[in-house]
């Protein structure tokens, strides 16, 4: 019997330890990330660019965070024909033979989506998102975002946004994408709330973040350990 509690009390740990490595590698990675907007506040409150750029930029308009990612485009996958008939066949000759009656059905246009384009420069703004490649160029004003979705790896974001006529998008790395996240919502509040009302906001995330920290599962001694113990 103590061999078999044993053996359930440590299986039990490694299983709790490996979800606790998980849970709080995924927390050091966004206390990081709110560390790194923290200071990027701090920055903007002097009247300074939070990073470094090549854009040209609109009067009081200050740059947040760059990275690397991809333009995604408006696409389409080919168009096909659906509920066609072959028709049918009668002989003329020997070894030749007719078909006649034969349809391509209905045209059912392809279905759109978006494709990952070229590599650029992604630039975020107290005014802007805007990315920057060789071949595209796009840029996504706050104040006309209608919103912003992404998928649950935070690799690809989809943006909407009414200086835009076609919904377009980016792409990132798991880690960049994770970054733009959160700085893009940063952003966002700054151009709704302004730049106090973030910094106040941050501190208080950051505070609430450290107090969440997730804590190591506690082992469980096994049956003889605990009767050496007692004596």
């Amino acid at each position: 019997m103590g061999f078999w509690n044993d053996f359930k009390a440590r299986r039990k740990y490694k299983s709790d330890l490996a979800a606790y490595n998980f849970e709080h590698d995924e927390w050091r990675r966004d206390a990081e990330i709110f560390k790194k907007c923290l200071d990027a506040l701090n920055i903007l409150a002097k009247g300074k660019d939070a990073a470094d750029d090549s854009l040209m930029r609109k009067d009081g308009e200050l740059t947040i965070w760059t990275g690397v990612g991809r333009i995604r485009i408006p696409a389409r996958t080919p168009s096909r024909y659906r509920g066609g008939s072959s028709g049918f066949s009668f002989p003329v000759t020997k070894g030749v033979r007719f078909r006649v009656g034969a349809t391509r059905g209905t045209l059912v246009q392809g279905e759109s989506y978006l494709a990952e384009a070229e590599q650029g420069e992604v630039v975020l703004t107290t005014q802007r998102i805007i990315f920057n490649g060789e071949k595209n160029s796009q840029e996504w004003l706050l104040g006309k975002l209608n919103g912003i979705s992404r998928d649950p790896t935070n690799r690809a974001f989809v943006i909407n946004s009414g200086n835009i006529k076609k919904t377009h998008g980016l792409s990132f790395d798991r880690d960049t994408g994770r970054e733009f996240s959160r700085f893009v919502s940063m952003a966002m509040k700054i151009f709704e709330d302004g730049l106090p009302e973030m910094i106040s906001e941050m501190q208080d995330i950051i505070k609430r973040s450290a107090e969440a920290e997730p804590k190591p599962p506690a082992q469980i001694l096994p049956a003889r350990q605990i009767k050496a113990i007692e004596g």
